[in-house]
């Protein structure tokens, strides 16, 4: 994680997964990553929650691959 003077920066690795596999929700300053797959003979999820600071605006988070 880190900032500049307007925003705040996360990244997260997340091999084995195609973005299409990876969503964001924000609730009462609260991130959620998470992914899912369902191959053939392979499934795997994951999901991470992290606290976000007050003033950060919840419509502008956005992912990028």
């Amino acid at each position: 994680m880190y900032e500049n003077d307007d925003n705040y920066y996360l990244r997260f690795e997340l091999p084995g997964f195609d973005k299409k596999d990876v969503s964001l929700s924000i609730e009462d300053h609260l991130l959620s990553i998470s992914a899912e797959s369902k191959e053939k003979d392979n499934e795997a999820s994951v999901q991470r929650s992290l606290l976000i600071p007050e003033g950060v605006e919840a419509d502008k988070v956005s992912g990028k691959p």
